[in-house]
């Protein structure tokens, strides 16, 4: 069963999966495959950090899994 990935931050996010780029962009969703989203959710995403050292909110990974209502598939 499919699901929607959401990005919720105000930045695109991009990371590599299983060989293949995969970006959404902010406040926008793709949809995969339940297995798949579990998966591509629990891979490690490094912080960017700005000349301070501070961490730069464009590296937040901020996605979430919501289900596809009958009506939308």
């Amino acid at each position: 069963m499919d699901v929607k990935v959401w990005n919720d931050n105000e930045y695109p996010f991009t990371q590599a999966f299983k060989g293949v780029e995969v970006s959404i962009a902010p406040k926008q969703f793709i949809k995969m495959e339940r297995g798949e989203a579990t998966d591509f959710l629990g891979l490690f995403s490094p912080i960017v950090r700005d000349a301070d050292g501070a961490p730069h909110p464009k590296s937040y990974k901020k996605l979430r899994v919501e289900e596809i209502a009958s009506r939308d598939k």
